[in-house]
This record gives C-alpha cells, sequence and structure tokens, in this order.
C-alpha cells in the first residue's frame, strides 16, 4: 500500500460508535415481550455484525426457527428507533480523529448493515460535517459483507478502489473489504478482538482512535485542490456552476470554497454574519463531497489576503497542487495584489469568464472553459430586497434559509 489513499470507509458499530447497551436493550425488549430469556452484554457483542435480523435471530434458541422471530424484529426493531441513543456514544478520541482526516484532505464514508436512515441518522447527531457519504442497509443493495454499498460510497465520493481504505472492527469489516478489493485497517477497541480478524491479515492495526489520522497520514495521496474565494454573500448558482466546471476540467480531488472575513478589493459591508454565510455555503454544497467550506480567512480575521491563504492551505494539506480559482476581472488587476508572484508559486491560476471582460491569459495559468459569468451577489441581494427573486435564480436549498431567517431583506 503505497501513498495512494483519498478517502477512507468507515464501519458504524464498534468503529466509530460504541452502540452495544443499546442493541442489547432493544434486543431484551423484544424477547421479555415474547417470553423468551436475554441476551448478556457479552452474548450482544458476539451476536452484532451482520445487522438487526442476524442479531434476533442469534439470540433466540431456535434462530430462524422461532415461530415467532417475525414479530420479536418488527418489536426490536420499533423499540430501536425509538431508543437508539440512549447510552450510544463515540468512542473516546473519534471526533477528533475524524476532524483531522478531514484537516487532511480525507473523503469519509460511513458504511452500515443498520437501517439507512438510522445510520444517517447518527452520522447527523454525532458527527455534523464530517462525514461525506452515509450508506445502511437499503432495499435492493446486498448488506455487508457484500461490497455494494463500499463500491456505491466510492462511486459517490468519486474514488477508485486502489484510493480508498476501509475502517472497521470485525469479521465482517475484513470480508466487506476483501470483498471490495480494497486494504482495511482493523481497530481493536470494538466489539471484537485482535484474534478475530487476524486471519484476515489487515494491512494496518490502530490500537486507540488516535491512531487512525497517525497511520494513514503518510499514505494519503497527493491530492490537487481548487481554491474557491468570495464574499459568498450569498452563495448562488453560478459558483457551483465555475466550481462544477474546475473541478471536471482540473481534475480536481477537492473544491475549497473559502469566505472572506473582509475581501482586500472589496472593503464594502458584509451582509451576512460569518456563520449565517457558512451555514448557506454548506447548504449549497451538500450534494457533492469534493466540495467543502474552508473557514482559515474567518479565522484568521482582518483582511483577506490571498497569498496567507494560500500558504496556510499549502502547508495544512502537504503533498498538495492547488488551483487558485478567480474571474477575469480580477485576474486582469492581478499584478496589484499582494506579493503576486509568491501566490503564483503557492498555486498555479484558474480563470473563469465574467461576462463582458476578455482576459489573455497568460504562459502556466490555466482558463477554465464555459459560458461567462454575469450572475453576481448584488444583484441576487438587491433581487430579495425588492422582492423580486425568482427560484431559478437561487439554490433550493439556499433559498429555504434565506426565507426562514429573512435575510437581505434589508429591514
Amino acid at each position: 500500500m503505497g501513498k495512494t489513499i483519498k478517502c477512507a470507509v468507515f464501519d458504524l458499530d464498534g468503529t466509530l460508535l460504541d452502540t452495544l447497551m443499546d442493541l442489547q436493550t432493544a434486543v431484551n425488549f423484544a424477547l421479555s415481550k415474547h417470553n423468551r430469556p436475554p441476551i448478556t452484554l457479552g452474548e450482544a457483542r458476539r451476536y452484532v455484525g451482520n445487522g438487526v435480523g442476524k442479531l434476533v435471530e442469534r439470540s433466540l434458541k431456535l434462530g430462524l426457527s422461532d415461530p415467532e422471530y417475525s414479530e420479536m424484529l418488527a418489536d426490536m426493531r420499533r423499540y430501536y428507533a425509538a431508543h437508539t441513543v440512549v447510552k450510544t456514544r463515540p468512542y473516546s478520541g473519534i471526533i477528533e480523529e475524524l476532524k483531522k482526516l478531514r484537516d487532511l484532505g480525507f473523503k469519509i464514508a460511513i458504511v452500515s448493515n443498520k437501517p439507512e436512515r438510522a445510520v444517517r441518522k447518527l452520522a447527523k447527531r454525532f458527527f455534523p460535517a464530517l462525514w461525506d457519504v452515509a450508506l445502511g442497509d437499503k432495499e435492493g443493495r446486498s448488506r455487508k459483507p457484500a461490497p455494494d454499498a463500499v463500491w456505491e460510497a466510492l462511486r459517490l465520493l468519486d474514488a477508485k478502489s486502489e484510493e480508498a481504505i476501509y475502517v472497521g472492527d470485525s469479521e465482517v469489516d475484513m470480508q466487506t473489504a476483501r470483498n471490495a478489493g480494497i486494504p482495511v485497517m482493523a481497530v481493536k477497541w470494538g466489539f471484537r478482538d485482535k484474534s478475530d480478524v487476524a486471519p484476515y491479515k489487515p494491512e494496518l492495526y490502530a490500537e486507540k482512535p488516535r491512531d487512525i489520522a497517525k497511520l494513514l497520514k503518510p499514505r494519503r495521496a497527493k491530492l490537487k485542490i481548487g481554491v474557491f474565494g468570495g464574499s459568498f454573500d450569498p452563495v448562488h448558482k453560478t459558483h457551483l456552476a465555475i466550481a462544477r466546471r474546475a473541478k471536471k476540467q482540473l481534475k480536481l480531488d477537492l473544491l475549497l470554497f473559502v469566505p472572506a472575513y473582509q475581501a482586500p478589493h472589496k472593503k464594502g459591508r458584509i451582509y451576512a454574519d460569518n456563520e449565517v454565510r457558512c451555514e448557506l455555503i454548506n447548504a449549497a454544497l451538500k450534494k457533492d463531497p469534493a466540495f467543502r467550506l474552508e473557514r482559515c480567512e474567518l479565522k484568521r480575521g482582518g483582511v483577506s489576503y490571498t497569498v496567507e491563504t494560500l500558504q496556510t492551505l499549502k502547508k495544512r494539506f502537504a503533498p498538495c497542487e492547488l488551483y487558485f480559482l478567480l474571474g477575469s476581472d480580477n485576474y486582469l488587476g492581478f499584478n496589484t495584489w499582494r506579493e503576486p508572484q509568491k501566490i503564483k508559486k503557492l498555486a498555479k491560476l484558474a480563470v473563469y469568464q465574467r461576462k463582458g471582460e476578455t482576459a489573455k491569459i497568460k504562459p502556466g495559468d490555466l482558463l477554465i472553459k464555459g459560458p461567462a459569468t454575469d450572475v453576481s451577489s448584488t444583484a441576487l441581494r438587491q433581487k430579495l430586497k425588492e422582492g423580486k427573486i425568482d427560484k431559478k435564480d437561487i439554490i433550493s436549498s439556499v433559498w429555504k434559509l434565506i426565507q426562514a431567517k429573512k435575510l437581505y431583506t434589508g429591514k
């Protein structure tokens, strides 16, 4: 396994979350209701791993032959849906490791045999903004250890098998990784012992959650990263159109939307506060795992100089290639920016055409092909203020938040 990894696919139960006591309680509720003996926590630990159907089956002396199996499974599911997070918690240190992986540029998927709705509910509750794709048991898709969900996750992440690693705690996880044709990291804090997974010869072992990023960082591929700065006040469809063209033409792994604290060439008013702008950007970007909000300029404060931003990103994501997106209007005045030659050493310039502007691209710089853009946040704010907005002009998820928060009304 060389320096090829761009994404990590995580198991949920026993890897990210300790769900054992809530699962045991739900099974025992169903067993008690049907006058069957309860299972111990140790038994629950051995029985989990293939979904709740198998968990209930293994908890019954007669297994699937029990005449009330279907009713108990339904009772268990109903109870668990209502009591999913009574004692369930992330393993100590897991949230910090996911943050480290995100900061290193890894894409993150969660794949579980839990019902998909429950997987996404748990992921949103415990790991907000720390994952890109969350998949679970779904009709028409084979469950782990079949590789189907892993392959679907990789498709959604726009990643190849050789660019991924699977992280899990059980024999099912080891089998899933092998079936998917990707390397696997076995974790030692989950529901299984090392002796259970050793026969599968995992490529990596993590003793504690804090080991995950440490093990993956040296194996991360060199990333191609686009940097798209602006006020994004608000973010709009043209921003996304430019980003999509840049991602495709430049073959980017990630594209970072970097809202400015104070743009040096736009010293006017910021109309929505920082957190609101970030919320709107996150709403706009949620359908593409390659697009991410980057807060470094907001955290730094003051005038947002591009050279400082690129230095920060170059260091954090090393090794990487940076591509800085800018409009043809800004490109014409690029030599007036702070340390323009240093900017060009840190990143390649990728220029998109503004309507009415024709920039002659210099050798070494890149042109993002596509129609010239004429939509602006200024025009969009004016339409919003006048109540003349057409839904076709604005991203639907952004529009919902603008309405809910009564933004850009001028009141």
